[in-house]
């Protein structure tokens, strides 16, 4: 009996240590340990070759759970479990959702950085692949914003980045010192937010072409649409585009890549509406951006920016190009604008930003000329586009020298429109070596729109060799309506030293004297519809004409002729008012 007794109490005080042993054990295994922060660090690369193409081979994700699976009620065991996968991708899918907002921050100490004459050149076949030379680190903390706005870097998870090759890199200048960037033609990143607006920071350089923007609401109607142009003669960071002011809600802002490469460097949430996201935004900005009525679109009332110097005018024009929400008028207030370097590139190079919108400028007297030994380069190119419509009112062209098909003053493709009134258009030259027809010393419309009235052409010329043709006007296809206008002096090598179109333009109330071309010796040459014009001459036009005048080619109808200028205010007969 006794020892009995004696087993009884020694198997419950084994019971008992167990017990103890065990609990002890449990509590200690399920104490939390340091939670490690994941990093990546990328394969460095510091100086991207502009030949290289980027493809993206790094994500991170991260995943870390602590499972607990007792074997028994006596003795638990723990398993941990830490699985770091890569969360943070340059392409994510489209459809990528984030459980919790993060961005993702350069290191305090980058291990490399790109200069601007570094960044990648637009490639139109992605094939080399390079990791970006940076250490990424997670933080679910947005960066530090204007009061109103709560903004993020380029890397941040609110960027879905996808339909393209994307990349990172560091650059120091950038809005949060990096950016991502692609070179595939229409990648796209979605960007979903709750608030009233968005702005996006992007870099403009020489290889942009300009990208699209679509804002959708909560439904996926289309709310707004946006065309903004990122090419520049050097590259320039820190440029804004988006929507703001809007009815406060949850949108996606869908943007997407032209032809050529898109830096993006971080994104901005308008989260109370009226807010101005930096001091030095300019306020037609945030005003080009109003919200359209009833989910549709409004023509907003023309803004007008007063401009005083070479700075402002080509600042005014870059601003009015980043929405086409209505009619920006250009006031210059000062007698000359001297143009010197090249600012876009659209079909050669171009001395101020490639024309995307509606924008008339109201010059006042003013000249806008390039200056003698400045790069060479067109005055102003207009863009392949319905929004795209160039008005230019009692301004001076000058000095224009095209490096690329012609249009030395002026150049407009495709559904883009060119309207001017009591502009003079004068010495510009096409002189370059090419094999290849150059168009327009003047004006060059390649199936677009041309509109004159009460115009001056005179001296402009096309040299090139052997087939210049129009001398102050060349177009293909398209429209051209000319209305009392001057044509004097100029000439083309080939063909209509004053106009010459490969298909139909109109021409009427006109002074057409002293014009010629080299081969055809033409003035007018084309399918043109010119009657009621001065000639030069009282008998009217030479060439297939029956006078002394201007000569013409035999597809140009004349008939009727003017014995006497029309141009009112010319006693002197040079085509030119008396204070002109």
């Amino acid at each position: 009996m006794f020892q009995r007794g004696w087993l009884v109490l020694q198997i419950v005080f084994v019971v008992i240590m167990m017990f103890a042993l065990g609990g002890q054990g449990y509590a200690q295994d399920v104490l939390p340990s340091q939670t490690p922060t994941p990093t990546m660090t990328n394969s460095p690369s510091p100086s991207p070759s502009p030949s290289q193409t980027n493809t993206p081979t790094a994500t991170y994700t991260q995943t870390a759970t602590a499972t607990f699976t007792p074997t028994d009620t006596a003795s638990p065991t723990i398993t941990p479990s830490l699985t770091p996968t890569p969360t943070y991708t340059i392409t994510p899918s489209a459809t990528a959702t984030a459980t919790e907002t993060t961005s993702v921050t350069p290191s305090s100490s980058p291990s490399a950085s790109v200069s601007p004459s570094a960044l990648p050149l637009a490639s139109a076949t992605p094939s080399a692949t390079m990791t970006p030379s940076v250490t990424l680190t997670p933080s679910i903390t947005p960066t530090a914003s204007a009061e109103g706005w709560t903004s993020y870097n380029d890397n941040a998870a609110i960027l879905a980045y996808d339909a393209g090759v994307w990349e990172s890199v560091l650059v120091t200048e950038a809005y949060g010192e990096s950016l991502s960037y692609t070179t595939t033609q229409g990648a796209q990143v979605a960007i979903t937010f709750t608030g009233t607006g968005i702005q996006v920071d992007y870099a403009r350089g020489p290889e942009g072409q300009g990208f699209n923007g679509v804002l959708y609401d909560v439904e996926g109607n289309q709310r707004q649409l946006g065309y903004w142009d990122n090419q520049a003669f050097s590259y320039r960071y820190q440029n804004l585009a988006g929507f703001v002011d809007l009815p406060y809600g949850t949108y996606t802002l869908v943007l997407a890549n032209g032809m050529g490469a898109l830096w993006l460097e971080g994104v901005h949430i308008q989260t109370v509406a009226g807010t101005t996201l930096r001091e030095s935004e300019p306020v037609a900005l945030s005003q080009s951006f109003a919200a359209p009525q009833a989910f549709g679109f409004s023509e907003s009332t023309p803004q007008t920016v007063v401009v005083n110097n070479e700075a402002s005018f080509l600042e005014a024009l870059g601003i009015a190009n980043q929405s086409c929400n209505g009619e920006t008028i250009i006031d210059i207030q000062t007698t000359v604008l001297n143009l010197t370097a090249v600012e876009s590139d659209y079909a050669g190079a171009t001395g101020t930003p490639r024309i995307d919108c509606q924008i008339t400028i109201q010059g006042n007297g003013t000249t806008i000329k390039r200056v003698s030994g400045s790069p060479r380069f067109r005055l102003f190119s207009v863009f392949d586009s319905s929004t795209a419509h160039l008005t230019l009112n009692d301004v001076t062209l000058e000095g224009g020298a095209a490096s690329l098909v012609g249009g030395s003053a002026v150049f407009v493709w495709g559904a883009g429109r060119v309207t001017l009134d009591d502009v003079t258009v004068i010495n510009n030259v096409v002189d370059f070596t090419t094999g290849a027809q150059t168009i327009g010393a003047g004006l060059y419309s390649f199936l677009g729109t041309i509109t004159v009235s009460n115009s001056v052409f005179d001296n402009n010329h096309n040299y090139v060799l052997p087939d210049g043709d129009g001398g102050a006007i060349g177009a293909i296809g398209g429209s051209v309506t000319v209305t009392n206008s001057t044509f004097t002096n100029n000439s083309a090598y080939k063909r209509g030293g004053a106009i010459w179109v490969d298909g139909a333009a109109s021409v009427t109330q006109s002074h057409i004297e002293g014009n010629t071309s080299t081969t055809e010796g033409s003035s007018v040459s084309g399918g043109v519809n010119a009657p009621n014009n001065w000639w030069g001459a009282v008998d009217g036009p030479s060439g297939f004409g029956i006078g002394s005048g201007d000569a013409i080619t035999s597809n140009v109808t004349y008939i009727p002729f003017l014995t006497s200028s029309p141009i009112s205010n010319d006693s002197d007969g040079d085509g030119l008012t008396d204070d002109g």
